[in-house]
């Protein structure tokens, strides 16, 4: 590292570091030209971060040799607006054409994450953890339409109730084979006695 208390390097090089509140604030005064700001997903960083489910996975926080940020602003701003700390690989003496090239290629989608992990059914998986995590934080107000929730969430919902698998399985066995969110009868917790319907995976269930 240098001695540039912003960490600023023209050469080739890259580390990983810890990426403070203030850190990230002062990177951001060199975010002049890149795409705009999407508040959901700053919002989305942020909540990720402050509920401790943000992971580690190797993407960079990159800059060019003109010293402007080329990307990971969101990152950046979620951890200025949730005031949490996160691990970061850091590229530095990047060419400023290179721009052009980041976040071009296909993204992968809940069911591609789950199949990799070596899940089963991934696809009615995916659909329930969807559904679940919507349920539990209290978006009811989603089941039924698109429901939108970060795979980091929907994962650690998975760890932190595994008997969604054996459940599902065992729907399989009865041979319902397809879940879908238009039909969120998919699980029914105790509130579907008073003619609410919804997940029974979660807390209290």
């Amino acid at each position: 590292m240098n001695d540039d208390p912003l960490h600023f390097t023209t050469a080739k090089h890259s580390a990983v570091m810890i990426v403070t509140p203030e850190i990230a604030a002062n990177w951001l005064q060199y975010n002049t030209g890149n795409r705009n700001l999407s508040t959901q997903s700053v919002d989305k960083f942020a909540r990720l971060l402050t509920e401790g489910n943000f992971r580690y996975n190797g993407d960079a926080i990159r800059f060019s040799t003109d010293r402007r940020l080329l990307d990971a602003q969101h990152r950046l701003h979620g951890c200025v607006k949730s005031g949490v700390p996160f691990e970061s690989v850091i590229a530095w003496g990047i060419e400023p054409g290179a721009q052009i090239t980041m976040d071009r290629n296909r993204k992968r989608t809940l069911i591609d994450h789950l199949r990799i992990m070596g899940e089963h059914s991934t696809k009615e998986l995916a659909t329930v953890l969807n559904l679940s995590v919507a349920w539990d934080r209290g978006d009811r107000l989603s089941i039924g339409h698109q429901t939108k929730v970060e795979y980091e969430e929907a994962y650690q919902y998975l760890l932190d109730y595994p008997a969604i698998r054996s459940s599902l399985a065992y729907v399989e066995m009865l041979g319902i084979s397809r879940v879908t969110s238009e039909s969120p009868s998919a699980g029914c917790g105790e509130e579907a006695s008073a003619g609410a319907v919804g997940p029974s995976f979660g807390p209290g269930a």
